[in-house]
């Protein structure tokens, strides 16, 4: 009888993300934010929702990795830095359709966006000003992957099995990457978060996804492992 191959330790990956962006609501699509140092989730003080948009490449970080990548855990930190106060949620859902960022920076607290550059995501465009969202204010499942329960600005990490099961995914190849949407509550006035953005100043507040993983050899890589692992003596037989 031969060994088993173990499994390889567990190893952990930092990424910052990828794409980052707003969805401001607006009945035109013409605002947009996706290369400023923020972004947003909720409503604000007059009643206009505002969605975050954020995404890794992971293609990119499993390159090179011999073997199927078993994701233990995800943990994405984010650091809220306007809008703390009241307890409230955050909901991350995945993002069904691919999205971009364009050129629009925003001036002061980025609150009310920019006028939207061409590729960027708008509440309206996927990609301004010639693709459009199924619906407006993004394409994502119902389903919610993760939550996040907000107070004072700080830093704030969500882990859930939901998001493992997003990032497993995409990694493996069983539904394309376009990140998660973040929605908060969008039924009261004055709700809406600022986060900080893979754009932003200070680079301790920037987004990072943490990937707790294991790698399952390849089939070459594991017959070498099997053929230098010691072979079982055979069991004598009493008489």
């Amino acid at each position: 009888m031969m060994a088993a191959a173990p499994m390889a330790a567990a190893e952990v990956a930092l990424l910052g993300a990828s794409l980052n962006a707003t969805l401001y609501e607006s009945s035109t699509g013409g605002i947009a934010n996706g290369a400023g140092e923020w972004f947003f989730a909720g409503m604000n003080n007059q009643g206009q929702r505002r969605r975050g948009l954020i995404s890794f490449d992971l293609a990119a970080f499993a390159d090179g990795i011999e073997g199927d990548i078993v994701v233990n855990s995800v943990a994405l930190t984010l650091s809220l830095s306007q809008g703390g106060g009241a307890a409230t949620m955050i909901d991350f859902h995945r993002v069904t359709t691919a999205w971009g960022e364009g050129t629009s920076d925003a001036s002061g607290n980025e609150g009310g966006g920019a006028p939207a550059t061409p590729g960027s995501a708008t509440w309206l465009h996927t990609f301004y000003a010639e693709s459009f969202w199924t619906n407006p204010g993004g394409d994502f499942l119902a389903s919610v992957s993760g939550s996040l329960s907000l107070g004072e600005n700080g830093v704030y990490s969500v882990s859930s099995e939901g998001m493992r099961q997003d990032v497993a995914a995409w990694i493996a190849g069983a539904s394309e990457n376009f990140g998660w949407i973040l929605l908060g509550d969008e039924t009261q006035f004055g709700t809406a978060r600022r986060f900080d953005s893979s754009r932003n100043a200070v680079p301790e507040g920037r987004p990072v996804l943490l990937i707790d993983y294991s790698v399952v050899p390849a089939p070459a890589t594991l017959l070498a492992l099997l053929a230098l692992a010691p072979a079982a003596k055979p069991r004598r037989r009493r008489a």
